[in-house]
């Protein structure tokens, strides 16, 4: 017990603070017939370390992989931070949100080197 081999209660209440706003955000972008495929929230949470222990912080990050308007973002933002558990959560508990939408991310590229070609040979 204690040692991180399992899912903790914090673990799962700060998990329902990613669940509840990506839920949420889904049923409003559905409404607003935006994709949502793809979409994906991260949770990390942090706990205080004097005693008693609590939950001190929740981070709750939402990566986007479809574009979406600029128009809707605040939209999105508003429905994720007002979702039940996050009204429910106790104010002294650090709440942030970071949302990624695809022209926010940096490229990436993935890509294997199958032959030996020279470098002249990609310019």
């Amino acid at each position: 017990m204690g040692n991180g081999e399992a899912f903790s209660p914090t673990d799962l209440f700060a998990t329902s603070l990613g669940i509840c706003g990506i839920t949420t955000i889904a049923i409003k972008m559905k409404d607003m017939d935006i994709n949502f495929d793809n979409t994906a929230v991260r949770v990390e949470k942090h706990m205080t370390t004097d005693l008693p222990r609590k939950v001190a912080k929740v981070i709750v990050e939402y990566t986007f992989a479809q574009r979406i308007n600029e128009l809707y973002r605040d939209t999105i933002r508003k429905i994720a931070e007002s979702c039940p558990v996050a009204l429910s959560i106790s104010p002294e508990v650090e709440k942030v949100y970071i949302y990624n939408f695809p022209d926010q991310l940096p490229l990436r590229f993935d890509f294997e080197i199958i032959s030996p070609l020279s470098a002249s040979t990609f310019i």
